[in-house]
């Protein structure tokens, strides 16, 4: 019987051969010379923003026994005004725009049935010195009053409304009232006066009433 080759013998020698050659192209490559260059392990941080101020946990304006720096503002009449200053200090390692805004703000009526919030004018300036209580109070920048904020705003509509009003005043620090200085660094310190008037034309209906406000200054990352 004729018996038919294949091609196994060469198939197998060729596959032998690769083999090898892989081995060889290994043992080649375990000897060549290396080198490197590294950079030292990276680490990063967080940045904070961290606002503070000086008024010692008093309110800037008090119907009750003052405090150290703080005024007294209680038996007002239509037209008088009030005035005091707090230092807000920055600490954050952070680049922050900061905005002042109302966090709370509530009245109670008098004897006529009238609150004081519509009827009570603020103005906010901002300086570059001074200290609770006003002492050395210097380089303001006005941003908030009757002239920044005239009657007539959209923010004030109805009849003897005024917006430059505490009622008026923004709620939030999406609508917040900016700095005059657009971004803070660590170190920053500006001083702010406020300044709160009872409207002359505040009427008779509005006698014993309150009011109370707090005002909020946050710092957010730029």
């Amino acid at each position: 019987m004729r018996r038919t080759r294949t091609a196994r013998g060469p198939a197998l020698a060729l596959t032998l051969v690769l083999l090898v050659g892989a081995v060889l192209m290994m043992g080649t490559s375990s000897s060549a010379f290396t080198t490197q260059s590294a950079n030292p392990t990276s680490t990063w941080a967080a940045g904070s923003v961290t606002l503070g101020d000086d008024d010692s946990g008093q309110a800037l304006f008090t119907t009750g026994v003052p405090g150290t720096g703080q005024v007294s503002a209680a038996a007002l009449k239509p037209g008088q005004s009030r005035v005091n200053c707090v230092k807000v200090d920055y600490t954050g390692t952070a680049p922050a725009a900061v905005r002042l805004f109302v966090t709370t703000r509530s009245g109670t009526n008098g004897t006529g049935g009238t609150g004081i919030l519509p009827t009570t004018h603020i103005s906010v300036e901002e300086g570059t010195a001074g200290a609770f209580g006003c002492a050395g109070f210097a380089g303001a920048t006005t941003t908030w009053d009757s002239a920044t904020h005239p009657n007539g705003a959209t923010v004030c509509s109805g009849a003897g409304c005024f917006s430059d009003v505490i009622n008026s005043f923004p709620s939030t620090y999406a609508t917040g009232l900016p700095s005059a200085l657009a971004t803070w660094t660590n170190g920053t310190s500006r001083v702010y006066r406020i300044t709160m008037r009872l409207d002359i034309a505040t009427p008779e209906t509005a006698e014993g009433a309150t009011a109370s406000v707090g005002f909020t200054w946050e710092a957010q990352s730029a």
